[in-house]
């Protein structure tokens, strides 16, 4: 059985507290993929597949 590894949406308009958070996660081997958004409306384009995300196909993510 094959277990499907869920997204990580990081919402923050601080590019260096991004690169923080992803460091922090690559540090514990996380195997997730990282998506980012700049701001609130930003991340709900993204669970509603709005805008730049309206060709999306992944579901949502595991985590905000």
């Amino acid at each position: 059985m094959k277990t499907e590894v869920k997204r990580i949406l990081i919402v923050d308009d601080s590019a260096k507290d991004v690169e923080l958070v992803i460091a922090a996660l690559t540090e514990k081997n996380l195997a997730n993929e990282v998506d980012v958004a700049e701001d609130g409306v930003e991340a709900l384009d993204y669970l509603y597949k709005r805008g730049k995300f309206a060709d999306f196909k992944n579901g949502n993510p595991a985590v905000i």
